[in-house]
């Protein structure tokens, strides 16, 4: 992932594309894109994931609101990062909190029926932020909206935010 971001970081034409790409396949053909898939799918080896949740995830990682610079970036942020921050409440009544990303938003996020819907969506909530978040956050939540398990978890540390429950565990979602 640190090549992502520095590829991201280096070259302000990918950076440019990447922001304006509206499919998964718009970030086709860049070689950072390519390079970022191998590693990924290297990573995830057990898991095998569709080509475009690469390019998406690199499309994600080029947004605005994602942290790529600080030196914060060094640290593993906790389980959940992403979903807890969508989830903050801003108000409403304790049994209904309105959440900085609203619970039909949400529903939409995880029944989102491809990958370019879902990052879509997910770019359109992640907009909604008031500051800028971890990478490893934005991926992890990007992998977990690719399967019934990871959508739990996302779910779980969304409805968890304004409890200030601990994030869940991997654990958690067997049981």
């Amino acid at each position: 992932m640190k090549q992502a971001i520095q590829a991201i970081e280096s070259n302000g034409a990918l950076r440019s594309a990447l922001r304006r790409a509206v499919r998964c396949g718009d970030a086709v053909g860049h070689r950072a894109v390519d390079s970022f898939g191998a590693e990924l799918q290297r990573q995830l080896r057990p898991r095998r994931l569709p080509d475009d949740v690469a390019d998406a995830g690199m499309i994600l990682l080029a947004q605005s609101k994602v942290d790529r610079t600080s030196p914060a970036v060094a640290e593993v942020p906790p389980p959940g990062e992403l979903a807890r921050h969508l989830g903050e409440p801003l108000g409403g009544g304790p049994d209904e909190p309105r959440r900085r990303l609203s619970a039909l938003r949400f529903q939409r996020l995880l029944r989102a029926s491809d990958s370019d819907d879902r990052l879509q969506l997910l770019r359109r909530a992640m907009a909604l932020l008031p500051a800028k978040v971890h990478p490893l956050s934005v991926l992890e939540a990007w992998l977990d909206l690719h399967d019934e398990g990871g959508r739990r978890r996302f779910a779980r540390a969304y409805f968890n935010s304004s409890t200030g429950d601990a994030p869940a565990t991997s654990d958690d979602v067997s049981a």
